[in-house]
């Protein structure tokens, strides 16, 4: 029963990032929270490649993000604050190609809504891996 749960909750939230990605953050946060626990992850802007988006749930690992396991033991060693990420080390050029991640929903039982942009792809992968990194 929970399984149909988190399927029904990843469509959901799927159906409504196609009805609100021009709607803004707030309509997002409340599909998000609608659809129940786990989070919407979405990347946009010129440098992205396209817009893109995953949901994420995390008791058990599962969604259509397609490192679910590393994803959720990122955020979790972060507090689930997007901000606190570890990432991973390297170097990335300073050219301004902006993309913006956006995480809206539930994470172990706290609300999220976040969202940040970023100088470009590399610059958000090093920061957000594997969180954003889809």
């Amino acid at each position: 029963m929970r399984r149909r749960a988190v399927v029904r909750s990843a469509v959901l939230v799927s159906a409504a990032l196609l009805g609100l990605t021009a709607a803004g953050p707030a309509a997002m946060a409340t599909a998000s929270a609608e659809a129940g626990p786990g989070l919407l992850l979405s990347v946009s802007g010129p440098g992205a490649d396209g817009a893109r988006s995953v949901t994420l749930v995390c008791d058990p690992p599962g969604g259509t993000h397609p490192q679910p396991v590393a994803a959720c033991a990122a955020l979790t060693a972060a507090g689930g604050d997007p901000n606190a990420l570890a990432g991973e080390p390297g170097l990335c050029t300073t050219l301004w190609s902006p993309v913006t991640a956006s995480a809206y929903g539930e994470f172990r039982g706290e609300v999220v809504t976040w969202r940040k942009t970023f100088a470009n792809a590399c610059v958000l992968h090093r920061d957000t891996t594997p969180v954003f990194d889809f």
